[in-house]
């Protein structure tokens, strides 16, 4: 009896991809750069330490990789948005009303990282290919330094309102704060902040 034809994303190998990337998603945005070891990433998939560093090369081969996972799927709906700045300020929305402390894995990952020189250089590799360069082609002025400053502040928002938690910034009205969001990203892609 022949053995039913297996789908190619169902290959044993890139199963096994992916579980190590969901566990070094997991782990880092949990834990430093400095404090993760493959091992515990390779415990966590399921597999073999020499597995996960064939599959990825290093420890920093992976770490850019899970970086660059926990960001794809933002960045795809920012690359296919209608209204830029609209979708961002959802995006970061969504992301300030989770449970506290759930920044969203990419940011996580970028803060817990934030004091090892190998992670911040891999995260800027991966930030400007995978951020800056595709949305600086959307912003109908202000280029690169505009996607930067937005990022910025989104980024700025989310820590103050999930990790200081400040009571000044509790938005009663989520729309009327949005609206002010949208109208700042608005007024930075345009050049109108100094």
């Amino acid at each position: 009896m022949a053995k039913p034809e297996q789908h190619p994303s169902e290959s044993p190998k890139l199963l096994s991809r992916q579980r190590i990337l969901a566990a070094a998603c997991e782990i880092f945005s949990r834990k430093s750069y400095a404090s993760v070891g493959l091992r515990e990433i390779a415990a966590r998939a399921g597999v073999d330490v020499a597995y996960a560093h064939r599959s990825f090369g290093s420890k920093l081969g992976l770490f850019t990789e899970a970086f660059r996972s926990a960001i794809r799927s933002d960045i795809a709906v920012l690359l296919e948005c209608d209204d830029l700045a609209e979708t961002m300020a959802e995006i970061f929305l969504a992301r300030s009303e989770a449970s506290p402390g759930e920044l969203g894995t990419g940011l996580s990952i970028l803060l817990h990282s934030v004091g090892d020189p190998d992670a911040i250089e891999a995260l800027r590799g991966v930030a400007t290919t995978e951020f800056l360069e595709p949305l600086r082609k959307r912003m109908d002025s202000g280029g690169q330094d505009s996607i930067v400053l937005s990022g910025a502040l989104l980024a700025g928002l989310g820590i103050t309102l999930q990790v200081l938690d400040f009571e000044a910034l509790e938005m009663p009205d989520r729309e009327a704060f949005k609206r002010r969001v949208v109208s700042i990203l608005r007024g930075i892609a345009a050049g109108e902040t100094a």
